[in-house]
Formats: structure tokens, sequence, C-alpha cells
């Protein structure tokens, strides 16, 4: 059962046939459509949404039914997209703290949370559930707590990307679709979960604040960083050049002392010490503050434009490592059966010199096979370790170590 089917058929409906009368505050809109999948011939549902005054009308028409012997209807439902009234100045306040008086309310307590109602729908996975929502503030959608328990990892990410498999979900991160990227840029919580899966299937330690792919890239690439500096400034540069039509206030003080003789005082001194404020009013510069601005504007915007380039092309060079990973393994595998399969070649053609039925001729091309297929192997593999270490580049997380790494790789053997 999904939690959403939890939640209406164990929570909602009974509630609801036992007390005639629900009214459910929702804040966060998280349970709108359970609670209008109860809408039956016996079940009216008022949506207090829209309308106060036409929703307080129809909430009374339904109750007047629900309490008429010979009425056809059942209960009614109160959805209210609001926080619950705790105070007495709050239910005052409330038009529909009334039928919530004469019937039932949710959420009525502590159990009726967000996040006690998934610990009672799934309690096998209390520690997943936990861990999703303190990745999610705002708590985490339907289809990620139905995808807890599934057999795999990675719920958040399944159930934003809709995917299954790990390779799915790496190729709609570094490839997404329209529709994925507008759910990545609605969800929250699966940026950890992005962190944990990258980190377990390319070694990559991501460290970012980010909700989308885009920021899982940017924030790791030296061209990036250095084009959002520049643009930084040059928005800055923008608000400094229009600071030039404001007032300027500022703080003066002044101390001066002065010492000196006459024909008619001896040892004359003066101190004057002053301390005051001063108000400047551009009034007209000629257009200079106008048109430093301008220049400011447009600097502003190739500096935009350049990071965006800037974006485009790591993304698509990560893409395009990331590709070359991808096949690479392949290749690896499928050069190694052709090594297998040449050692065999030469196993049976030594074997066939021997019997007399393959000459010297045929054993030399079937080693020259084998030797080209190792070639091709060994070249496969260096191609793989090389576009390896471009995504990392590509990436911004390509360290010495990992260079140490490749390095004793290609070492010929002791």
């Amino acid at each position: 059962m999904s939690i959403a089917e939890f939640i209406r058929e164990s929570v909602l409906r009974p509630r609801l046939k036992q007390a005639g009368a629900l009214v459910v505050y929702d804040a966060d809109k998280r349970y709108r459509e359970q609670c209008f999948d109860l809408a039956a011939d016996k079940v009216r549902v008022v949506d207090a949404t829209e309308s106060s005054i036409e929703s307080r009308e129809a909430a009374l028409a339904a109750l007047r039914d629900v309490g008429h012997p010979k009425s056809p209807v059942d209960g009614v439902l109160i959805y209210v997209p609001r926080r619950r009234p705790e105070s007495d100045e709050e239910k005052q306040a409330d038009p529909f703290a009334l039928y919530a008086e004469c019937g039932a309310v949710f959420p009525r307590d502590d159990g009726d949370e967000y996040l006690s109602l998934c610990l009672r729908a799934r309690p096998d996975h209390a520690t997943e559930i936990r861990q999703v929502f303190a990745s999610s503030p705002a708590g985490p959608a339907f289809a990620v707590i139905d995808a807890i328990g599934g057999g795999v990892s990675w719920p958040q990410l399944r159930a934003t990307l809709q995917v299954e498999s790990g390779r799915e979900i790496l190729a709609a991160l570094l490839a997404p679709s329209v529709a994925q990227v507008e759910a990545l840029k609605q969800g929250e919580g699966w940026a950890q979960e992005a962190r944990d899966f990258v980190r377990a299937t390319l070694g990559l330690n991501l460290k970012t604040r980010g909700k989308t792919w885009s920021a899982l890239a940017e924030e790791s690439s030296p061209e990036i960083r250095a084009r959002r500096k520049s643009f930084e400034f040059a928005s800055l540069e923008v608000d400094r050049n229009r600071a030039g039509h404001y007032p300027q206030l500022d703080f003066v003080a002044r101390s001066s002392r002065t010492q000196g003789e006459s024909l008619s005082t001896v040892d004359q001194k003066n101190v004057i010490n002053s301390v005051g404020v001063q108000l400047n009013v551009p009034l007209f510069a000629g257009g200079r503050v106008d048109a430093l601005t301008g220049q400011a504007v447009a600097n502003r915007a190739r500096a935009q434009a350049e990071l965006d380039a800037a974006v485009n092309e790591v993304l698509i060079e990560v893409r395009k490592q990331f590709m070359a990973v991808e096949t690479g393994a392949g290749k690896i595998a499928a050069y190694q059966k052709a090594v297998d399969a040449s050692v065999v070649a030469v196993e049976g053609t030594l074997r066939g010199m021997r019997g007399g039925i393959r000459s010297n001729v045929d054993v030399l091309n079937a080693e020259r096979v084998m030797f080209v297929a190792r070639r091709d192997l060994a070249q496969a593999r260096y191609e793989y370790l090389l576009s390896l270490l471009q995504l990392r580049a590509a990436a911004g997380v390509l360290s010495e170590k990992d260079l140490q790494e490749v390095a004793s790789l290609l070492l010929p053997p002791e």
C-alpha cells in the first residue's frame, strides 16, 4: 500500500466515517488529492481554497444534510489549506472550527504529523524514513516514501528522476531531460543522495549545496568559478556607478592650532576644533553617471553571457567524457573477450601444427591476431583511464592522488 493510500484509507476515511464530519487543515497542500478522492455519492467534500463564504455555506448545507435522518449524505469533509488553529483566539477567528468541534479534525495531534504517518505506514524502514526527512525539511514527496524498501537504494533520486537502475540514475544526472530538470528544480533533499551516489559510482567527492545537476558541476569547475566571480564583480560595478545619483552624507571633523606674535601681541595661540556633517546632493554631472552606469550594465550582461557559455561548455564536456567512460568500459570487456578467444585460437593452431594439419604460417597468423587483440585491449584501457581523468577534470575534482593512481596502473609489471 502506498503512503497516499494509507493516509486516505487508514486515517481519513475511518475518522470521517466515525465522526460524520471531518475538517482537514493542510497548510502544505499535501493531502488535497487524498481528500478529494473520498468524494462519493454519500460523502461531500467542500473545498475552502477559493472562497471562504461559499465554502461555509456549502459546509453548512452538507452538515445539515448529514444530520437529517433520511439524507443520502453520510459524511462531509471540509478541506482547509491553512494551519490548524491552536489557541482559543484562533479558533474564534476560524469559520470552520465549529465543524471540527462537531465532528473530527486532521491533524489531531502529533500522531498525525507527516513523519508519524510515514513511520506508521512503513514501520520496517524507520531509519531510512528518518534519513529522508532529515534531508528534506519541508517533507519528502509521497513517491520518495513509496520508493523506500523497494530493494534498491537512492529512493529520492529514483522518485525524482522517474528511473530505477543505477545506470539510469547516472545518465539522468549527467544528461537530464526537460521533465527531469524541472523535477530536480522543484524537488529538495535529493542533493545529499546525489553526492553519495556519485561518490559510490564515480568516486567523485562533490562538495555542493546545489539542488540541480548544473549546480553539482558548476561548483567544482575552476572556469565557472572564475566566470562567476567576474559576474559578481560586474554587478558590484553597476551598484557603485549607480550610487553616483545618491546624496552623500559625510562626517567632518577638523582641528587646528596656531601660534604667532605681532607688534601688539606676544605669544598668541589659537586652537579651533569643529565637528559636523556635510551633505552633498548631486544635481547634474553632464550625464557622466548615466554613461558609466550604462557601461557597467553592458559589462554585467557580457559577464553573464560568458558565465552561461562556460556552464554549457562544462556540462557538454562532462557528458562527453561520461559517455567515453561508459563506452570505454564496454570496449574493455569486448576486447578482453577477443584476447581470450585469440589465445584459445593460438593454442588450437599449435595443436593442429603438432598434429600435422596446420603450418607455421597458420601459427604466426594466429599469434598476430592475438597480439593485435592485446594491443587493442591495452589501447582501450588507456583510453578509459584518460577519459576518467578528463571526466574528473571537467567536473573540477581532479587531484594529484588521481594522477598517481592512474600512473601506477600504467607502469610495466615488475
